[in-house]
């Protein structure tokens, strides 16, 4: 379910859906990473009350988790397990980028495929 937050200019929604599932685990995913700058809305009203800065971090953040996760998904478990791993223990802010650059790391210099499944498609 996609996870609402309140400004005192805007309220925004922040999704970030699994590519495999279709399930919006954005609200695990802030829940689990939030800080002292989101708020539970007593009313209920919405999810959050924050600012707005720091609103469109995580409008940021979870975009760039997306494409991210978007990408993982064209991998195979190996693969997928693979670049977690080689990701492991970053920021939050820091975990998007590395992925794709892991995942861009790992084409194959002939082909232009993924290393992974270079072997599977030629």
């Amino acid at each position: 379910m996609a996870t609402t937050l309140k400004t005192t200019t805007r309220t925004v929604t922040l999704s970030l859906v699994d590519p495999k599932s279709g399930l919006d685990w954005s609200g695990d995913y802030v829940g689990n990473h939030s800080d002292s700058a989101l708020v539970r809305d007593p009313d209920g009203a919405v999810d959050y009350l924050t600012d707005d800065a720091t609103a469109d971090w995580w409008l940021n953040q979870c975009a760039a988790q997306q494409e991210a996760d978007n990408a993982l998904a064209e991998l195979s478990a190996d693969g997928r397990q693979s670049i977690l791993d080689d990701v492991g223990g970053l920021d939050l802010e820091d975990q998007p980028g590395a992925i794709l650059e892991a995942i861009r790391n790992t084409q194959c210099p002939e082909h232009g495929c993924l290393r992974v499944r270079c072997a599977e498609s030629h």
